[in-house]
């Protein structure tokens, strides 16, 4: 009687939050299943809509095994422009994953503009080709949270800006409403008992 191979496997990335538009390098670690009877040989990971063209390079692999970035059929470098995937292979057939073994990949890109839940998303298979038996089973997929920053309201400097405009004489803000609403946030916000402002 003959079993099937028991094909599972985990990918994680790190971070996992980012904010949109900057520059970021993530490691992405891909690990064999402790309890997996077949070998990790290559995988491929889809990079989300938005990011930009990656930079990309091996960091290490379980027990001194060399993998490196595919440049076979439309790979460059590990990149797939036209697909936008990235891939990832075992050198050799000695070098593919075992049971609880792992490689780590560094991706740097840039963030896209728009906030979202952005996920990346891995196949992996036991050969050395991206195809042929069936792809592993993995629990879930990476997912990074890319947020607008969050502002950086700057208190002296409001209130400095308020003192500028305001008048001397009967301290109103030229009858605006809108300076008159910056000073509300400013005295909220801090404390200007020894603030020059009437």
């Amino acid at each position: 009687t003959s079993f099937a191979a028991v094909r599972n496997a985990s990918a994680i990335i790190s971070p996992t939050t980012a904010s949109i538009e900057e520059n970021t390098t993530y490691t992405y670690t891909i690990t064999n299943d402790h309890n997996s009877t077949a070998n990790v040989g290559s995988a491929e990971i889809v990079l989300p809509t938005g990011y930009g063209t990656p930079t990309l390079s091996i960091l290490s692999a379980s027990a001194e095994k060399t993998w490196i970035l595919s440049s076979s059929d439309d790979y460059a470098e590990g990149f797939n422009a036209t697909t936008r995937k990235i891939g990832i292979q075992a050198n050799g057939a000695s070098d593919k994953l075992d049971s609880d073994e792992s490689v780590q990949i560094q991706i740097i890109s840039t963030v896209p503009s728009i906030a979202n839940l952005y996920e990346w998303t891995a196949t992996i298979w036991a050969n050395l080709g991206f195809s042929g038996d069936p792809a592993f089973t993995l629990a879930s997929q990476p997912v990074v949270n890319v947020a607008a920053p969050t502002p950086n309201f700057d208190i002296p400097k409001a209130i400095n800006y308020l003192k500028s405009v305001q008048n001397l004489n009967d301290g109103s803000f030229d009858a605006s409403d809108r300076y008159t609403d910056w000073a509300a946030i400013a005295f909220g916000s801090a404390d200007v008992m020894d603030a020059d402002i009437i």
